[in-house]
């Protein structure tokens, strides 16, 4: 017959891969942690020594641990893969500044907008057409930016 297996003499020579409870002895179900890195570590090509650091708030980071978790992934491996494997969209350099004018251009045109209806709730004269003409100018930003977005 077999010897059973002695727990605390396998805890007491390894204390940091079993954890005690409070009377110190280690729980009757131990813990497997196995780390498999597919890399070798020794190798400055492929060792990863670069820190990305991104601030997430309370339900995004129990999002985020809970599929990291479905995926049997710790959290830092799921983030990265889901990171590197995303196709995130890129707007070349001429659309972000053709964005950035065009909101200045709306700022301005809804500004002349609010002025207007300043000016007819005081009873001073408006142009007739110009609230019009205004408003076709917003709708037509707003219909590039959206272009520019998609």
């Amino acid at each position: 017959m077999e010897k059973p297996h002695d727990v605390r003499a396998e805890a007491a020579e390894a204390p940091f891969l079993f954890p005690l409870d409070r009377e110190g002895t280690p729980p009757r179900v131990l813990p497997r942690i196995i780390r498999f890195t597919p890399m070798n570590k020794k190798d400055p090509a492929v060792r990863r020594t670069k820190d990305i650091k991104f601030a997430v708030n309370e339900s995004e980071h129990s999002l985020l641990s809970e599929r990291a978790k479905l995926n049997g992934k710790v959290l830092a491996t799921y983030c990265r893969e889901v990171a590197l494997k995303s196709n995130v969209k890129t707007t070349g350099v001429l659309n972000r500044e053709v964005w950035g004018q065009l909101g200045k251009a709306y700022s301005n045109i809804n500004q002349a907008i609010k002025l207007a209806h300043t000016l007819r709730l005081e009873g001073k004269p408006v142009p007739p057409n110009l609230l019009p003409k205004l408003e076709a100018e917003l709708e037509a930003i707003r219909e590039l930016r959206s272009f520019l977005k998609s």
